[in-house]
Formats: C-alpha cells, sequence, structure tokens
C-alpha cells in the first residue's frame, strides 16, 4: 500500500510568495548595479569602454529570464498548494456526505 501524501499546502503557498520577493529583490539589486554601471562608464576608454555596455546588456536579460523563472516557480508553488487545499475539501465533503449516508441508515 502507498505511503499517505502529507503536504502543508499553507507552505506551498507561502514559498510562492517568499520566490516573488526573491525574483522582486533580484530585479532591485540588479537595476542599482546597473546604474552603477552606467555611472562608471564615462571613465572607461578605448575596448572595455566599448566592452562594458554589450557585457552589462546581457546581465540584464540573464537577470531577467532568472526572475521569470523564479516568477514561474512561485506561480508553480502557488498553484500546487492551492490545489492541494481544494483537493483537501473536496475530499472532505466525500467523507462527509460518506458519513452522512451512514448515519441517515
Amino acid at each position: 500500500m502507498p505511503e499517505p501524501l502529507n503536504v502543508a499546502a499553507e507552505l506551498l503557498i507561502v514559498s510562492g510568495a517568499l520566490a516573488d520577493d526573491q525574483a522582486h529583490d533580484l530585479l532591485a539589486n540588479h537595476t542599482r548595479a546597473d546604474s552603477a554601471v552606467d555611472s562608471a562608464l564615462t571613465g572607461w576608454v578605448g575596448r572595455s569602454a566599448a566592452e562594458l555596455p554589450a557585457a552589462a546588456a546581457t546581465w540584464a536579460t540573464a537577470t531577467r529570464d532568472l526572475a521569470a523563472r523564479i516568477c514561474e516557480h512561485g506561480a508553480a508553488l502557488r498553484i500546487t498548494g492551492t490545489a492541494f487545499v481544494a483537493m483537501d475539501l473536496c475530499g472532505a465533503r466525500s467523507t462527509a456526505q460518506v458519513h452522512c449516508v451512514d448515519g441517515a441508515r
């Protein structure tokens, strides 16, 4: 017989919110770093001056992609937690109906 599945659905939902917070923090920190790079560009010359904006653009794209993936994971955690809550409620209703039928006899 398979072991019962014990899920703390509220923890899944909270974890999803924490993932969203992490993604927001990542984007905020990158924005600050990007601003620092932009303000430092005036002091660079030659090849470094040409390469730094391209590198910063690559970093920005990677950061946006990573933040989007973190948000997707957060959404999946919230959806899964909500689905477990719904399954629990449905199971409880089914059990209550069986109990009512048995009690009516």
